[in-house]
């Protein structure tokens, strides 16, 4: 194999990505006790549900070109009828009938009207595509904060004394019966932040807005500040 030169900057960067892609496999690790150390086969899983995780934007963006062409060809079908019916009734005007007319006009109106709304729904997911880089990056930073906070839940609720690890609705129930005087909606936070999850997890990103991100992030890192202080 042929060396190449890489520039420090380069080696830098590459670095960073490298260290980066490790700690996401890591961080999908499910949780595990003290003293535990990670297999092969648990790193195979987390990476092959990482994968699974990055395709999801690989298929909503093959998703959204598909429909975005498929309103495209609907578009200039529309504007192609628009424009022969406009030409018919104009070189056979003299000639037509009232019936024929009426359906000539008709059929331009919605023609025309079919075509301005599939190209204002295309331009709709063109804009979205443009917004997925900033959504994904959101996105990620979210789960990476969710792994944390699921981390500090099973590490606080699993007894110390057993060998195997509650179940995450077992865990779920005592972390929500542990009321907090001093953070009385942490009940709602917490399912707030838990529907976004399921959100993602099951593929549903396009339900899951920006804004939404932004404050699921404040919320689960209030939760876990909250948790880790106990």
């Amino acid at each position: 194999m042929t060396k190449k030169n890489i520039s420090p900057e380069a080696e830098m960067w590459l670095n960073e990505e490298l260290n980066k892609y490790k700690n996401d496999i890591i961080s999908r690790v499910p949780f595990t006790k003290d003293g535990h150390a990670i297999t092969i086969q648990e790193l195979i899983q987390a990476k092959c549900d990482l994968e699974n995780y990055n395709s999801l934007y690989n298929i909503q963006i093959k998703n959204m070109i598909k429909n975005q062409r498929g309103l495209l060809c609907i578009t200039i079908i529309s504007i192609l009828i628009s424009f022969v019916s406009i030409i018919y009734y104009m070189i056979a005007n003299n000639n037509l009938g009232t019936d024929i007319e009426y359906l000539t006009i008709t059929m331009t109106i919605i023609t025309s009207l079919i075509a301005m709304l599939t190209m204002t729904f295309a331009l709709i997911i063109r804009n979205k595509r443009k917004h997925i880089p900033d959504k994904k990056m959101s996105i990620d930073i979210f789960m990476s904060k969710w792994h944390d906070f699921e981390w500090e839940l099973k590490q606080k609720f699993t007894p110390k004394d057993t060998q195997k690890t509650s179940s995450w609705i077992n865990v779920m129930q005592l972390y929500l019966r542990d009321f907090d005087e001093t953070y009385p909606q942490k009940a709602k936070d917490f399912y707030d932040v838990l529907n976004t999850r399921n959100k993602i997890v099951h593929g549903d990103i396009n339900n899951v807005n920006n804004t939404e991100l932004l404050d699921a992030i404040k919320i689960i890192s209030k939760l876990t500040s909250e948790l880790k202080d106990k």
